[in-house]
C-alpha cells in the first residue's frame, strides 16, 4: 500500500531478505526490510493476525517507542506465520509490506520392523521405506544392544532388544526414534484359549479350550476348594500330582497358592486361590473383683473367646485371659483405756472407724477398726481419825492426801484417794482435895485415888 506524496516524495517499505524456519516447530526464521523516499528515517511495526478480535496486533517494533532510524532493520526469531510490517516517517508517510514465514514439513518415518527367529539367532532388521518432511539428504546414526552402531538407512542381522536412530536432515534439524526387534517367541495367541501364553508373538496352532469350572478365588483358611473341568479329556495330571478328573484341595497355611492341570495335547490350564488366613487375637487383663467384656460380667479368673468376622469375612477369633484380683476387708477389734491411736489418728470415743488402702494386687482393701473405749476411774475417801488411821495395810498418824492404784473391772486405771484427818486424843488432869467426899461427875467419892472419865474432845 502506497502512502500520499509529499513534499518529500513518496516513501516505499523494501524487503532486502527473509529466511523461512530451519526445522518443523522452530523459530529461526526473520525478516530484513529498509525503506526509501519520505523524511529518510523509519519506523517499523511487525504485526500478526489476530483472527479472535480481527485486527493486526503488533508484536514487534524498531526502532523502540516509535523513535525513528535510517538503519536496516531485521524482525528474527520468527516462528512459522503470515506477517505484516507497517513502515511510517516523522510526516505521515506509510507503506506496507506482507509476507510469510514457512518451514519443512513435520519429518514422518515409515518402517518395517521383522524380529528374530529366536533370542539365540540374530536375523532381525529394520528397514525405512520412506522418509517424508525435513530437507533432504537424511544421515542416520544407529544404536543397539551390546555396542551395536550403524550410519546406514536400513540394518539386518539384528538380534533382538531396542535400537535408537538418530535422524539428521540438510538443515541440520535432529529427531530421534525408537524401534524394538522382538525375538519370535511361539504359542497361543489366542486369549481366549485356556493355554494363552500372553508372552507368544506368533502362534503355533497349540490353542486348546479346556477350562476349569473355577475361577481364580479367595477363601478362607480351613475352606475346601474342589476343582474340575469343563470338558472331559483321556488324561488328566494335576500340580498336586493327581490324575483324577476331578481334585479336592485344602488351601490352609500359606498366602497364595497356583494350581494347574495338562490334559490332552498338553492342554494347560490353571487357577490362583488366595488364601485369608484365619486369625485370632488374645488379649491379657487383669481387674479387681469383676471384669465386663462383651456385655458379659465375669467374677473369676478365666480364659474367655468369642467369634467373629474379620474384614475378609473370615473367622476372627478373640481370646480373652481374664485374671480376677479380690478387694478384701479387715476388721480389728480393739478396746482401749480412755483413748487410742490408729494411723495417726486418736480416737477418745467407741464407735466403728475404717480406712482404705491398695493391696499387693492393686484392689481396695478396706481396713476396719472396731474401737471400744472404758474409762479410767478416780475415787476420794475423806476420813477424820483420831490419833492414826489404818488404811490398806498402812498406819498413818498425820493428816494428809493419800492415794492406791488399782485396776477397775474394765482393765483401766482405777485411782483411789484418801483425804485423812488425824485429831488428836488429849488428857486433862485436876488435882482435888476434899474433906470426907467428893462429888465428880455425879459420882460421890469418899477415899482419896486417882478417878478418870472418857469424853470426846
Amino acid at each position: 500500500m502506497l502512502a500520499p506524496i509529499s513534499s518529500y516524495g513518496q516513501c516505499t517499505i523494501n524487503l532486502l531478505d527473509s529466511s523461512n524456519v530451519s526445522c518443523y516447530g522452530g523459530n529461526d526464521g526473520y525478516i530484513t526490510v529498509a525503506g526509501s523516499g519520505g523524511a529518510g528515517v523509519y519506523h517499523y511495526s511487525l504485526q500478526i493476525y489476530n483472527s479472535t478480535f480481527n485486527y493486526w496486533q503488533q508484536i514487534g517494533q524498531s526502532p523502540l517507542g516509535f523513535n525513528f532510524t535510517y538503519a536496516n532493520v531485521t524482525f528474527p526469531l520468527l516462528a512459522v506465520d503470515c506477517y505484516q510490517i507497517v513502515m511510517t516517517d516523522p510526516i505521515g508517510c506509510l507503506d506496507t509490506l506482507s509476507i510469510c514465514i514457512e518451514s519443512p514439513d513435520q519429518i514422518q518415518v515409515f518402517s518395517t520392523v521383522s524380529p528374530a527367529s529366536s533370542n539365540l539367532i540374530n536375523d532381525g532388521s529394520i528397514i525405512l521405506d520412506s522418509i517424508n518432511g525435513g530437507v533432504s539428504p537424511y544421515t542416520f546414526q544407529w544404536t543397539g544392544p551390546n555396542g551395536f552402531s550403524s550410519t546406514n538407512q536400513n540394518i539386518t542381522n539384528l538380534e533382538a532388544g531396542q535400537y535408537n536412530l538418530t535422524l539428521i536432515d540438510s538443515n541440520s534439524c535432529v529427531l530421534t526414534f525408537t524401534f524394538n526387534v522382538e525375538a519370535l517367541t511361539p504359542g497361543c495367541t489366542d486369549s481366549t484359549a485356556s493355554n494363552y501364553n500372553p508372552l507368544a508373538n506368533i502362534d503355533d496352532s497349540t490353542c486348546c479350550y479346556i477350562q476349569l469350572n473355577q475361577s481364580d478365588t479367595t477363601v478362607c483358611q480351613g475352606d475346601v476348594v474342589l476343582l474340575d473341568l469343563d470338558l472331559s479329556s483321556t488324561s488328566y495330571l494335576w500340580s498336586t500330582g493327581e490324575t483324577s478328573s476331578n481334585i479336592t484341595v485344602f488351601p490352609n497355611t500359606s498366602l497364595a497358592y497356583f494350581y494347574w492341570v495338562i490334559t490332552d495335547n498338553n492342554c494347560y490350564n490353571s487357577i490362583l486361590i488366595t488364601v485369608n488366613i484365619v486369625d485370632t487375637t488374645t488379649i491379657a487383663i487383669t481387674s479387681c473383683d469383676d471384669y465386663t467384656w462383651l456385655g458379659t460380667t465375669y467374677t473369676t479368673s478365666g480364659v474367655y473367646d468369642s467369634l467373629f468376622t474379620n474384614i475378609n469375612g473370615c473367622d476372627s477369633l478373640v481370646i480373652l485371659d481374664l485374671t480376677i484380683y479380690y478387694s478384701d476387708t479387715t476388721t480389728t477389734a480393739i478396746t482401749s483405756c480412755d483413748s487410742y491411736l490408729w494411723l495417726g489418728t486418736t480416737y477418745r470415743t467407741s464407735g466403728i472407724y475404717d480406712s482404705l488402702f491398695t493391696n499387693v494386687n492393686g484392689c481396695d482393701s478396706l481396713s476396719f477398726l472396731n474401737l471400744t473405749i472404758t474409762k479410767s476411774d478416780t475415787t476420794t475417801t475423806s476420813v477424820a481419825s483420831c490419833d492414826d488411821y489404818l488404811w490398806l495395810g498402812t498406819t498413818y498418824t498425820t493428816s494428809g492426801i493419800y492415794d492406791s492404784l488399782f485396776t477397775n473391772v474394765d482393765g483401766c486405771d482405777s485411782l483411789v484417794i484418801l483425804d485423812l484427818t488425824i485429831n488428836n486424843s488429849d488428857t486433862v488432869t485436876s488435882i482435888i482435895t476434899s474433906c470426907d467426899d467428893y462429888l465428880w461427875l455425879g459420882t460421890t467419892y469418899t477415899v482419896s485415888g486417882v478417878y478418870d472419865s472418857l469424853f470426846t474432845n
